[in-house]
């Protein structure tokens, strides 16, 4: 399951980490915007996040149990 298009399809957008290392590596970060965004909002996002975040670990568990 692909990170950045389950939260695009929950409205959450980020920029994947590996593009502000130059020395490349870290693809295994995110770039979060909340310079314009009020308190409520960035919570709701970070919400948002945590819940697709969730739903893939659960998935991987499913499909990786013994």
């Amino acid at each position: 399951m692909n990170v950045l298009i389950s939260c695009l399809e929950q409205n959450v957008a980020f920029v994947p980490g590996g593009s502000f290392y130059p020395n490349g590596g870290h693809e295994n970060t995110i770039r979060l915007n909340y310079s314009n965004m009020d308190d409520a909002r960035i919570q709701e996002g970070i919400h948002r996040l945590g819940n697709v975040l969730m739903q893939i670990l659960v998935a991987e568990r499913a499909t990786h149990q013994v």
